[in-house]
């Protein structure tokens, strides 16, 4: 069964649907979800092109070879762990960083400055 089942219909004209339209494409994201966003208070980010998650991908296999060199410096005691350790965490935030600045939507701000 839909966890989703009640409906909100809302009438639009041409030029309103095709600009909403052309938003809703720049996101990847359903029409569905897209309203949903901005009903719940937050604007969807454009979807990312291809460098990004190029990008992501070189991150998670960077944080990948560092975690691999904390297991071998703990074992071999030839390399401070610790230090290792801290450039992994600096890296996963780094890309949780970009995680949220490309994807994630941002909160909606009123006109009057109320959330």
């Amino acid at each position: 069964m839909r966890k989703r089942n009640i409906r909100i219909w809302a009438r639009v004209t041409e030029a309103e649907n095709e600009i909403i339209s052309k938003q809703i494409k720049k996101t990847g994201l359903s029409r569905e979800a897209y309203i949903r966003c901005l009903l719940l208070g937050t604007v969807p980010k454009e979807k990312p092109d291809e460098q990004f998650y190029a990008a992501m991908q070189e991150l998670s296999a960077i944080n990948n070879s560092i975690k691999t060199l904390v297991r071998m410096a703990a074992c071999t005691n030839t390399i401070d762990a610790s230090l290792l350790e801290r450039e992994a965490e600096n890296w996963r935030s780094f890309r949780m960083e970009v995680k949220r600045r490309f994807l994630e939507p941002d909160k909606l701000v009123m006109p009057d400055g109320r959330d």
